[in-house]
């Protein structure tokens, strides 16, 4: 007969008081429960490091974006302009300069055509006088500059008063010719 060998003889008896185990398995738990939160504790760091970092890479960058954006919104001004007809007369050349003024906000246009230029060809030379604000004036000199009737354009001078500018300019204008709109309008 094989005699079994209690836990009792394996061990001393103070090792198997319930209060001693107890005390361990307690021990153990809490001790799981800590590291688990330091674990958690440091991912949540590295997280709310790597936001830190984040948040002053974007206020660094922040100049530069704004920067950037009003780049793409000239160049956007720039090629995204659309493209008129050529004008059928010089009324009809003369008023499309007009209403193009009015949509930019220029607060004053004149276009004067000098008359030696309109007896020979449909090429005409154009004095025109713009008062408006800076950016009134930029998009309106951007929007003509891209229209395939304008054969040439200078700026004669710019005047500041205030926030306003008063700018002349030397333009040279195609039109059709057509003979049937040249005789008024």
């Amino acid at each position: 007969m094989i005699r079994r060998i209690g836990l009792k003889r394996l061990l001393p008896e103070w090792m198997l008081e319930w209060r001693l185990i107890v005390m361990i398995i307690v021990t153990l738990v809490v001790a799981s429960l800590a590291g688990l939160a330091l674990l958690t504790l440091s991912a949540q760091y590295a997280r709310l490091e790597d936001a830190g970092q984040r948040l002053e890479t974007q206020r660094i960058l922040a100049p530069a974006v704004a920067g950037l954006q009003k780049r793409i919104d000239t160049f956007n001004v720039f090629f995204n302009v659309p493209l008129d007809p050529v004008p059928v007369s010089l009324t009809a050349l003369l008023e499309q300069m007009r209403v193009h003024a009015m949509e930019e906000g220029l607060q004053d246009a004149e276009f004067l055509p000098d008359p030696r230029s309109m007896e020979t060809s449909t090429d005409v030379s154009i004095t025109a006088r713009l008062t408006g604000d800076t950016e009134a004036l930029r998009t309106f000199l951007v929007h003509l500059s891209n229209q395939k009737w304008i054969v040439d354009m200078s700026s004669v001078s710019v005047q500041v008063k205030g926030t306003l500018r008063t700018m002349v300019l030397l333009l040279k204008a195609r039109h059709r010719g057509e003979a049937s709109s040249q005789g008024g309008g």
